[in-house]
């Protein structure tokens, strides 16, 4: 199933017209060329042409395993499989998706025992992951809606405490997709993940004004001054934690890919909505609470949240005594490992784009793919447009036997990856010339060559444009001199093809130097052009969001030595996912390409909250000790709070259908674990080495 590629302004409306077809050729056995002699006279054909009776299939059987044309491109070795191609004229994505649904509509109704019928290709793949990405959209909306609606009942028991911070975020959802729409932004690979991102993102800041808001409360403070102490004390927080998130998102656009651009900056506008709405719309919802979230509570001891946190923040230190500084250096010396241990997993990370992979190993396309790969050559292909440069056009013989050597170089090539042989047959005017010249001397196969001369040459295509005048065009282009060569490729992850890509290119060098210019394309060197920058776009859009990050710190810590050291608590999560992610042989590809950029701008959230209370504590008069201590207390429940919903709604990406959102669920939702226990463990041990660990250490 091949189709056209790039958009077409008039394939626009194409289902409108009356009459006509989106289908620009199909190829099969029904129609395949097949060039015979009749006394020494070429005759251009089909293969069954006449239509074979029973009786004459075994010999038609014969005649196409002999033709090198047919088997490897329509066929397979075995006469088991067998390819219609079916290639349109240029589409939108959008039309491309209409088309395979109608083509899996049509051969629903012709499959028969013995005569299975799926679809495959490059455009057939796109095709379904749009679909399932679309129904994946509406599971994890609907998914991460309930999670957020229970972890809001847990939290905080009363109606306005759920419905509100849910309004905020669906608002924000709904804002950022009208935005797209309104500027014609796509739904693409990328962004499916955005609706969950927003959610949580939001969900997280709107947790935290709450539960300042509610603790005000549970002290006996009025709603009114309770909600001006809530924003008082998270607002300046909340405004660098979306500001950082942003910084993290808009890092994108320095991506080469245009959808990954516009994910950040769709990303970024959605924030900045939620932050809006956490400022305005909530606490002027909270303002009319009278008594339901947060009431005042009666005198209680530390909850298990309460004792999980000292635990956590006692591990890294104390007062003064030895015990304590043993513990803190113990704590160090963990991050220290840690920080190894994940650079050591960087190190086995690779860069390995498989859209393939992301199906279950028993879906019907990514079988189908298996099956053409073992029997028909290969799921891909790559196409060289060849351009000849001598006066005589693709009717000279040196330049056909230089696309003939260059041919046989890529057949030569073997994979470098242990994958062994993976280029299959190719197909194009040196299989015309052939044909016509065997033809021409009676059919004997040991002429299936090219002529001794030009004029034999220049006779051979002349004959066959003249006689299959539709077939040549689709070979060589109007002005004779332009020709395209289709070869088919064994379907691999895209960084695979860079070593074939180099092979191609030294044979065209060494094969077509002077004689003609090539242009390689196809969908295996699509999927390579969108891999090969992706390390580049990982660490350009990575570095552009730490450093605005520091600086974002520092600016909001008022302190150098403090703005720097926030960083390895932001870092180390980071550090340690990406290291994870190399021990388990997790690719870097398209599906988890942004997993760094907005892992950071998750993980400096609950940083800055804690570091901002322990900054505040400190101008107060506190010293190193009791501003920690006062940071937990302000920022600690809700720091977990806002780590559960990243964790949970995040994890919610395990019902999707395919393996890429899978992961990158999973990796945030470990992430936001790693942050957290980084911040309340790590991260007190820095603040107890930079300031001092006594009583009276206040600088």
């Amino acid at each position: 199933f091949a189709l056209g590629d790039g958009d077409n302004e008039d394939a626009a409306g194409w289902g409108e017209e009356k009459g006509g077809t989106i289908v620009d050729e199909m190829v099969s056995l029904i129609n395949v060329r097949k060039v015979r002699s009749d006394n020494g006279a070429p005759v251009f054909g089909e293969l069954l042409d006449p239509f074979p009776t029973q009786d004459q299939l075994a010999t038609v059987r014969e005649e196409a395993l002999a033709e090198r044309s047919i088997v490897g491109q329509l066929i397979g070795p075995r006469a088991q499989h067998s390819v219609l191609l079916v290639r349109t004229f240029p589409m939108t994505e959008e039309d491309t998706g209409e088309v395979y649904a109608e083509i899996e509509r049509i051969i629903a109704g012709h499959q028969a025992p013995g005569f299975e019928l799926s679809i495959a290709g490059v455009d057939a793949l796109k095709a379904v992951i749009k679909g399932r990405m679309l129904a994946d959209l509406k599971v994890l909306l609907s998914s991460s809606i309930a999670i957020m609606l229970l972890v809001l009942a847990w939290l905080f028991r009363h109606p306005l405490g759920v419905v509100a911070p849910l309004i905020v975020v669906v608002t924000s959802v709904v804002w950022t997709f009208g935005a797209m729409a309104l500027f014609g932004a796509p739904m693409t690979l990328v962004t499916n993940i955005l609706p969950s991102f927003l959610i949580c993102v939001g969900m997280g800041a709107a947790i935290h004004l709450v539960t300042v808001y509610r603790d005000h409360r549970h002290r006996g403070v009025d709603t009114h001054e309770a909600v001006e102490r809530a924003v008082a004390e998270t607002g300046l927080p909340l405004v660098f934690t979306t500001l950082t998130t942003m910084m993290g998102l808009l890092s994108f656009r320095l991506a080469d890919l245009e959808a990954i651009a516009e994910m950040g900056t769709a990303g970024a506008f959605g924030v900045s909505v939620a932050l809006l709405n956490t400022l305005v719309f909530l606490p002027a919802a909270l303002s009319f609470n009278r008594g339901g979230v947060g009431k005042v509570a009666a005198a209680r001891g530390p909850d298990r949240l309460d004792r999980f946190l000292a635990f956590c923040v006692g591990i890294s230190g104390g007062d003064t005594a030895e015990s304590a500084r043993r513990r803190r250096r113990r704590t160090l010396a963990g991050a220290l490992l840690l920080a190894v241990l994940a650079g050591m997993g960087i190190s086995q990370l690779r860069v390995a784009h498989d859209p393939l992979a992301w199906f279950p190993s028993d879906d019907t396309l990514r079988l189908t793919s298996e099956t053409i790969d073992r029997e028909i050559g290969g799921a891909a292909n790559v196409q060289l447009f060849v351009e000849a440069t001598g006066p005589k056009g693709v009717k000279d013989l040196a330049f056909l036997r230089g696309l003939e050597a260059l041919q046989d170089h890529i057949a030569a090539y073997v994979g470098r990856f242990g994958e062994g042989s993976i280029v299959g047959h190719s197909h194009g005017i040196l299989d015309v010339v052939k044909e016509t010249n065997r033809a021409l001397h009676a059919g004997d196969p040991k002429w299936y060559r090219l002529p001794d001369t030009d004029r034999g040459v220049a006779d051979a295509i002349n004959l066959f444009s003249d006689s299959r005048r539709d077939s040549y065009r689709r070979i060589v282009a109007s002005d004779q001199k332009t020709t395209q060569v289709t070869i088919r490729i064994k379907w691999l992850d895209a960084n695979s093809y860079a070593p074939l890509a180099a092979w191609i290119d030294a044979g065209v060098r060494d094969h077509l130097g002077g004689l003609a210019r090539v242009r390689v394309t196809g969908g295996a060197y699509t999927m390579l052009s969108i891999v090969s920058g992706l390390v580049m776009n990982v660490l350009r859009s990575f570095g552009a969001a730490f450093i605005v990050i520091t600086l974002f710190m520092i600016v909001l810590l008022r302190r150098l030595p403090l703005g720097l050291v926030s960083m390895v608590p932001n870092l180390l999560p980071i550090a340690m996912i990406l290291g994870l992610m190399g021990a388990l042989d997790i690719p870097i590809d398209m599906g988890n390409l942004m997993l760094a950029s907005i892992a950071i701008g998750i993980a400096v959230d609950d940083t800055i909250h804690f570091l901002h209370h322990f900054r505040m504590a400190q101008a107060a008069g506190q010293d190193t000790e009791a501003a920690i201590r006062s940071a937990v207390e302000h920022s600690g429940r809700a720091m977990v709070s806002t780590s559960t919903v990243l964790a949970l709604g995040f994890l919610v990406f395990l019902a999707a259908s395919m393996l890429h959102l899978q992961r990158f669920g999973s990796l945030i939702a470990v992430t936001a674990v790693f942050a957290l226990l980084v911040d309340v463990i790590i991260a007190p041990a820095l603040l107890r080495s930079l300031y001092g660990g006594g009583r009276d250490a206040k600088r």
